[in-house]
């Protein structure tokens, strides 16, 4: 009995170490993917804090320039206001002519406008950083929708002294979203009248089997080369000066509506030659 149990020894020696070397591998396999995992759950915290941050600054830069961009138009339509009030006092037989009272409710009017624009802005960029931009497809005809926008900006045209030339076909059906294409109308011919005034704008649209490009082109200053590739992130302005008095939301906005259309958005610029956006869309955006 003896001399089998000592030959037994060895071999349950050797299964001991062999369950212990296992045990030991597995537990060193254990603590590496823990090490592995704490690793990556470390680094999914400093993404969410890095995260936060940026959502915070970028929270306290609209914040600032909004306040700024509201407080100037309330500002300006206080002043005309109370010019108006000033001018007006019929117990004392002072009464504005119709003229100068036409400008100032044309000038307050403007001055309202602006801030519907800016709150309509703000309220995209929210939408969109929250992922609720939803479209809603039907089929467009993009010429009269153009018509339709330049029609809405005959007052603004007059005043910037700017004229427009289109290039359109009869007709030009596609499945968008019809609200969303026009505001992506109406920001860039607004970009053109700002800061391209007493010049000709140029606008047309062609259509393929596939897809449906629209250009809208100024002859105003240009956009440097060193901002070309940055003018569609938000708070980013497009003016070739270096004072710039925009929120610059409105060619984010534009971009993220034409991506939404699984279509393309680019700017072609030279300094002192114009600008001009172009915009490819598919025929079909809801297929």
């Amino acid at each position: 009995m003896t001399f089998w149990i000592l030959l037994l020894i060895p071999g349950l020696f050797t299964l001991l170490v062999s369950r212990l070397v296992f045990m030991t591998i597995r537990i060193r396999k254990t603590f590496k993917n823990l090490e592995l995992e704490n690793h990556a759950l470390l680094q999914e915290n400093q993404n969410l804090h890095d995260h936060l941050k940026k959502t915070i600054q970028i929270r306290d830069d609209l914040f600032g320039l909004a306040s700024h961009e509201l407080k100037t138009p309330i500002t300006s339509l206080r002043s005309q206001l109370e010019l108006l009030k000033r001018n007006s006092q019929p117990e004392v037989g002072l009464i504005p002519g119709s003229k100068h009272l036409s400008s100032t409710l044309e000038a307050s009017l403007g001055q309202v406008d602006r801030l519907t624009k800016l709150i309509g802005n703000m309220l995209d960029v929210t939408r969109i950083g929250a992922g609720k931009l939803q479209l809603t497809i039907t089929s467009v005809d993009l010429v009269k929708l153009v018509q339709k926008v330049i029609t809405s900006f005959s007052v603004e045209l007059e005043l910037a002294k700017c004229s427009i030339e289109t290039h359109l076909p009869d007709v030009l059906i596609g499945e968008w979203d019809q609200g969303c294409i026009e505001q992506v109308i109406v920001n860039l011919i607004s970009n053109a009248i700002k800061y391209a005034p007493s010049t000709l704008l140029s606008i047309s649209a062609f259509q393929t089997e596939l897809k449906t490009t629209l250009k809208i082109r100024d002859n105003g200053p240009g956009i440097p080369k060193n901002k070309q590739n940055i003018i569609f992130n938000k708070f980013e302005c497009v003016s070739s000066s270096e004072t710039c008095r925009s929120l610059g939301l409105g060619l984010y906005i534009c971009s993220q509506i034409i991506e939404k259309h699984a279509g393309t958005i680019h700017v072609q610029s030279e300094v002192g030659k114009g600008t001009e956006f172009i915009i490819e869309l598919p025929n079909h955006s809801g297929k």
